[in-house]
């Protein structure tokens, strides 16, 4: 659980607000207030936890790197098991690009994913990703993204 300091903190409700206010009409009522609260304290504790991090503009954080979702994927919490699990394995880079390569490189060894055409829409959130081992080029593109 992360400092309640942080939400009460003026980032915090900026980007609670902009995903409430971008959120897609299907998630209405269905993505949970506690849901978009958890998301978006995680998304400032990766953004505390280094300083390249802390160096992306805030509109592009609050833009690109808030959102739950990137395409119409269904809704999951995949913060919650990415951020302890990957935040570690970045801390020691220098940059965000040395993370993101440092992603990328070992990021499918760790539930031995690989890519399958035609997997399209059946297979795009990071859960059904990790359940079947393997996604086509939409699904690997989104498990990357959440894991950047």
């Amino acid at each position: 659980q992360h400092s309640s300091l942080v939400s009460n903190s003026a980032e915090f409700k900026d980007a609670l607000q902009s995903l409430k206010i971008h959120m897609p009409k299907p998630d209405r009522g269905r993505v949970s207030e506690r849901h978009l609260e958890a998301n978006v304290r995680l998304s400032l504790a990766a953004r505390e936890a280094t300083a390249w991090a802390k160096a992306v503009p805030w509109p592009v954080f609050k833009n690109y790197v808030v959102p739950y979702r990137s395409l119409d994927e269904k809704f999951e919490p995949w913060r919650d098991l990415f951020h302890p699990l990957l935040m570690p394995r970045v801390l020691q880079e220098q940059s965000i690009t040395e993370a993101a390569q440092a992603l990328n490189r070992d990021l499918w060894a760790l539930w031995g994913i690989t890519f399958k055409a035609e997997q399209t829409p059946a297979i795009m959130t990071v859960s059904e990703v990790i359940a079947s081992g393997f996604a086509s080029c939409t699904g690997l593109s989104l498990f990357l993204v959440a894991a950047l």
